[in-house]
């Protein structure tokens, strides 16, 4: 059996969830992005949609859909950082750092 520990892309998903518990979003890796690193789909009918580019690098994925993240949860589409978007990314920032912190420290052998 395989487990992953530390996993930073499953311990984002989850610090995302315990924020924002009633935003529905779905994930997808897309190479057919080309050269944009992601893309999101904003849609209250269809649910949301980040793309991520699977060619970027794995240490860029967490900080990549984080951002995205903060876009659909303030509504903010076409690079539009506002105040409200930055509050978001902070507020996942910092639980992200404590839950990371805080597993790391679990897994020592």
């Amino acid at each position: 059996m395989i487990i992953i520990l530390n996993d930073p892309i499953q311990t984002l998903v989850d610090t995302i969830n315990d924020l924002y518990p009633d935003v529905n979003c779905e994930i997808q890796y897309n190479p057919d992005l080309n050269e944009k690193v992601s893309e999101i789909w904003m849609s209250e009918e269809n649910g949301n949609l980040i793309n991520i580019n699977p060619y970027i690098p794995f240490t860029a994925i967490v900080e990549t859909i984080a951002h995205e993240f903060s876009h659909i949860v303030s509504k903010s589409k076409d690079n539009i950082h506002n105040g409200e978007w930055r509050e978001t990314l902070n507020n996942i920032n910092k639980k992200y750092q404590e839950k990371i912190n805080s597993e790391f420290t679990k897994v020592e052998k």
